[in-house]
């Protein structure tokens, strides 16, 4: 097929795509767009790298000065996005005591400009990163905030997806690279493979979540539920606290009935189905990336065991089955080293011989390790020469527990593993209130702390870094309440 046929079948399909979808974006704004460009060009390429479609110059000068275009394009983003928060006149302080966590890693991350070697540039990476916070804060103060979600990975799906099938196969210049080896990667609409294998990822999670918890069975009464949780507060609260505490809870379960009724989200157009589930899997066959492959199994193994009844009966059952599991691979990697297993069965080098000398080189460069040295700026100036040299990496070191050690030292490790933690901790207090939707935010979390394991993925323009604030971050449930209330409004008028 000529590679301009294959262009305008491309572009009829994406369109028809978006057409059998819209009628699924009620209740959500147009501000949407605002996070779901930000995550397309972290999904994708930069605005300077579509512009020029060229490998970018890594140098030691272009990591301290930043391209300009780039550095415009999420200027706009980050602004336009604070003003559509500034609109919807957010409680701040709620926010702020709501996720202390996050706020409390932003803060050091802030104070670590004084011991950074670039405060300039550790300044702009932080506004960058700080993008993702806000990007999040857009969906979430959304009407719908989960349906958002879904309009977000769908669109972003539409568009990544074919357009990744339709470089690799009719336009190689585009959808190729090739290893320093000489290894030929597939990488879609992303730079290299691992950037396609976490495309797939993120589209998979939603996807199968989609399809695994759209239909889940409820097994209370809303009576009962509602009577249970005032028994267990009203020991300790007065009867107006109750009713605050009880008006979110009551917003999303009344009227349901828990016991025997199976409930459908809105189901997606099958012809959606039947085109972007055979893309996904064969990126993923093509893109041949076992980080993302691994998560991908994990998320849909948790959405499955999500699905048991005796899952979904007691729903914090999911939390310590989660803790068995833990367990139970600590005992099969102390006695039957299940990690060599796993990383056998992938087709990698079990031993990790090309990553663990070059972790030990890493390690032999901290000067500090309690503080790091700064907010992303290890990989600055001389340094990152001399690394590449050394070890031939830049810029990345493929693991992002070792990155934020490097960076921020043993607090940054210790604020982020609060973060995560105070994360579940919230979703075990969802899981009884609105399961499939904490059962998404608990698949988040887990797969951004795995995916992390061999991947540096978190600062900067960062889908990863915005799986993980999907997860743990929560908004005011009176604003919620509201947009709501306009939301019910906006579609009686209709």
């Amino acid at each position: 097929m000529p590679p301009q046929l294959a262009l305008l079948i491309t572009i009829i399909l994406i369109l028809y795509l978006f057409w059998v979808d819209r009628k699924k974006i009620e209740g959500v704004s147009r501000a949407i767009w605002i996070p779901l460009i930000w995550m397309f060009f972290s999904a994708s390429r930069y605005v300077s790298q579509w512009l020029n479609l060229g490998a970018p110059t890594d140098t030691v000068d272009i990591y301290l000065e930043g391209n300009p275009v780039n550095a415009a394009s999420f200027f706009i983003l980050i602004a336009a996005g604070i003003i559509v928060l500034l609109r919807r006149r957010l409680n701040w302080v709620e926010i702020f005591t709501k996720n202390p966590w996050i706020c409390l890693f932003f803060l050091f991350g802030a104070i670590s400009f004084f011991w950074s070697d670039y405060p300039f540039v550790s300044f702009k990476r932080w506004i960058k990163t700080l993008g993702n916070v806000i990007m999040v804060l857009v969906i979430l103060t959304e009407g719908r905030p989960y349906e958002a979600i879904g309009v977000i990975f769908r669109r972003l799906a539409f568009i990544c997806l074919p357009l990744s099938v339709l470089f690799i196969k009719y336009y190689p210049e585009l959808g190729r690279d090739y290893h320093a080896t000489g290894t030929q990667m597939f990488t879609g609409v992303a730079l290299q493979k691992n950037g396609l294998g976490q495309i797939c990822l993120l589209f998979g999670i939603y996807f199968s979540w989609h399809i695994l918890l759209s239909r889940w069975k409820k097994f209370d009464t809303f009576d009962g539920a509602k009577s249970r949780f005032l028994n267990r507060v009203k020991k300790r609260r007065s009867v107006s606290t109750l009713s605050i505490l009880w008006t979110p809870v009551l917003s999303e379960v009344e009227g349901s009935d828990r016991r025997v009724e199976w409930v459908d989200l809105e189901r997606l157009h099958y012809s959606i189905y039947l085109i972007i589930l055979p893309m996904i899997i064969w990126l993923f066959y093509m893109s041949n990336s076992a980080t993302s492959l691994v998560c991908m199994v994990v998320a849909v193994c948790l959405f499955l065991v999500g699905r048991m009844p005796s899952m979904a009966l007691k729903p914090r059952r999911i939390l310590a089955f989660g803790i068995v599991c833990i367990a139970l691979f600590g005992v099969l990697e102390l006695f039957f080293d299940a990690t060599a297993t796993v990383i056998n069965l992938l087709g990698r080098d079990p031993t990790l011989t090309t990553r663990v000398p070059k972790w030990e080189v890493l390690l032999s460069m901290v000067r500090d390790p309690v503080f790091g040295f700064g907010w992303e700026s290890f990989w600055l100036g001389e340094r990152q020469q001399i690394i590449y040299e050394k070890i031939g990496l830049r810029g990345n070191a493929h693991n992002g527990y070792l990155e934020m050690y490097l960076n921020l030292g043993f607090i940054g490790i210790f604020i982020l593993v609060g973060w995560i933690l105070s994360g579940l901790i919230k979703i075990a207090r969802h899981l009884v209130i609105d399961y499939p939707a904490a059962m998404l935010r608990l698949c988040f979390i887990v797969v951004f702390a795995l995916y992390n394991w061999t991947e540096a993925s978190f600062h900067g323009v960062s889908n990863m870094g915005i799986l993980l604030l999907l997860g743990s971050m929560d908004i005011p449930q009176k604003h919620k309440l509201a947009q709501n209330d306009i939301g019910n409004r906006h579609q009686q008028i209709k």
